[in-house]
């Protein structure tokens, strides 16, 4: 053999190390990368399943809420446990309401020209 052909052989050679190479460092990165994948897929369901279970708890406690202030068990908890009773019909006063309370102007006299409303909004 002449010293071209070995030298030819030698980079043939390392040509296709090179190429074995690159091919077994793709097919791990490949393996690495689908194995990533499946462990997103273990936590995504795994964060699914805790975002239902977190849901049916606010379910479970809103209804729980609404129990608490529901007009029943605060009868109950005042004539119970207060000693309160209902009132008798010649204790109950009605309050009829007129207007929106607002702030007095005492210290200017109104005239024809300036409304109550207008000194009442500066």
């Amino acid at each position: 053999m002449t010293a071209r052909r070995i030298k030819r052989s030698k980079s043939w050679l390392l040509l296709k190390l090179g190429l074995l190479l690159y091919l077994v460092v793709g097919l791990f990165v490949l393996v690495w990368l689908r194995a990533k994948i499946v462990n997103m897929e273990y936590e995504l369901a795994e964060l699914n399943a805790e975002k239902l279970a977190l849901l049916k708890e606010e379910r479970y406690l809103l209804a729980e809420r609404a129990s608490l202030y529901s007009a029943k068990r605060v009868e109950d908890i005042a004539t119970k446990r207060l000693g309160m009773d209902l009132p008798d019909r010649e204790n109950i006063f009605y309050v009829k309401r007129t207007r929106q309370a607002g702030a007095y102007v005492a210290s200017m006299p109104l005239s024809e020209s300036t409304r109550r409303e207008d000194l009442l909004w500066r």
